[in-house]
């Protein structure tokens, strides 16, 4: 735009995006030379995409502004988003007004990772306020000899916030800056859920000359004691102090086994919501394995064995508690305890010790009656007709019971068959 009307917004929705070679996305709010500055603001870069982004060989994504209007917003959603060889993705505002426009936001989201190398994500702005950067990702976000910035260089504007949220970060020989001059440093924000690894070569400021400086957030979950750490000499006391701030002791979940059925009820509806099908539900006896298991990986673990779970039960709305274990056979479907199987070695350490199952009168007997029908069926070399005579049951009664057990003859594959044994 070069006038005082809006500019227009950018969009475009894809499976893969590729910008190089100098190639350009932008959105401009100009100024003409010798004119009144006008207040149009610049417009929106909305970039949607299935698969994966690549900005490379100094191609470029921008939103500026010469007005007295805004900048608009960058906003990138992908699966993988990759920023290399000299690219940028920027949203500036440079107006000589005193009523200079903010610059824009830029948000950057690639739900499996964002790649930045050698490369830049910046909102700068004059007189006026830098715009927020978010980074966030569900898995891995790394960003080498690259700079975030946000920052307000001259003028009086504040710097914008800077948040980082992914389940891994690293940072390699890079610069993150929310600096100003005379307005307020932003704060940047670390949020992982897993870990985050900030090499000493890499810088972070927050700093203001003559305003306010931005504070450096760090939250990650930690399952060791740091200050058992500090004492062993494997933790900095310096860095400790400064992290130390507000510590939130969360107990491990067979310390609050309450929590361990809304939480995997919580992550039933996120699988579901993220692959567009219907939420799945726990049988009553898979929902009594997961609030006895002692979960030593954590919720980690949980979400994990439901995930597993969900992805064995593809052409069921119910997930079994052979289902969490992920074995063929295992104790809970008639078979024997499988190496390596948590469920497995509870449920082995529960009889062992004695232990009583906190199970309802139901459950016991469902379990008991599994077992038993598995172990007759054996007995009789997998005949319907001769287990159930011995079993007192009509070969169709048998055959639903084995459906809803999930009892298959060992070698064959899905629901139980006809055909087994010598049936007439």
């Amino acid at each position: 735009t070069l006038s005082d009307g809006p500019g227009g917004n950018l969009t475009i929705i894809a499976e893969n995006l590729q910008v190089t070679d100098k190639g350009e996305l932008t959105s401009e709010a100009r100024l003409i030379p010798n004119e009144a500055i006008p207040s149009g603001n610049a417009g929106n870069i909305n970039v949607e995409l299935t698969g994966n982004l690549l900005v490379s060989k100094e191609g470029k994504i921008a939103v500026s502004t010469t007005t007295a209007g805004n900048g608009g917003n960058i906003t990138i959603s992908g699966s993988n988003l990759s920023l290399t060889g000299g690219a940028s993705v920027t949203a500036e505002s440079f107006s000589q007004s005193n009523d200079a426009g903010n610059a824009g936001d830029i948000s950057l989201e690639g739900q499996n990772s964002i790649f930045i190398e050698n490369s830049t994500v910046t909102t700068r702005a004059q007189n006026a306020v830098a715009g927020d950067i978010k980074l966030k990702s569900e898995n891995l976000i790394q960003i080498i000899d690259s700079s975030i910035i946000s920052e307000v260089p001259e003028g009086s504007g504040s710097a914008g916030r800077i948040n980082i949220d992914p389940q891994f970060i690293i940072v390699k020989n890079s610069l993150i800056d929310s600096s100003a001059n005379f307005g307020d440093g932003g704060d940047v924000t670390f949020e992982a859920d897993a870990a985050i690894l900030i090499d000493p070569f890499s810088k972070i400021d927050t700093s203001s000359r003559f305003g306010g400086s931005g504070r450096i957030n760090i939250r990650a979950p930690i399952q060791k004691d740091l200050k058992k750490e500090v004492e062993k000499g494997r933790f900095r006391e310096d860095l400790f102090y400064r992290l130390n701030v507000v510590p939130v002791y969360v107990p491990p979940l067979r310390e609050r086994r309450e929590d361990i059925l809304f939480i995997a009820d919580h992550f039933l509806e996120t699988m579901a919501a993220r692959n567009h099908f219907e939420v799945k539900q726990l049988t009553r006896q898979a929902r009594e394995v997961l609030f006895r298991y002692s979960f030593p990986g954590n919720v980690r673990e949980l979400e994990n064995t439901v995930e597993r779970a969900v992805a064995l039960t593809q052409q069921s709305q119910e997930i079994q508690v052979w289902d969490l274990c992920g074995q063929s056979r295992c104790p809970y479907n008639g078979g024997e305890p499988q190496p390596g199987c948590g469920f497995c070695s509870d449920l082995k350490g529960a009889k062992e010790e004695g232990r009583a199952a906190m199970e309802t009168l139901a459950v016991a007997r469902e379990e008991f009656e599994r077992n038993h029908i598995f172990e007759i069926l054996q007995r009789t070399g997998w005949s319907r007709t001769t287990a159930s005579k011995v079993l007192g049951l009509s070969r169709k009664g048998l055959w639903e019971k084995c459906k809803r057990y999930g009892i298959t003859r060992p070698g064959d594959e899905g629901s139980p068959r006809d055909d087994w044994g010598d049936e007439e």
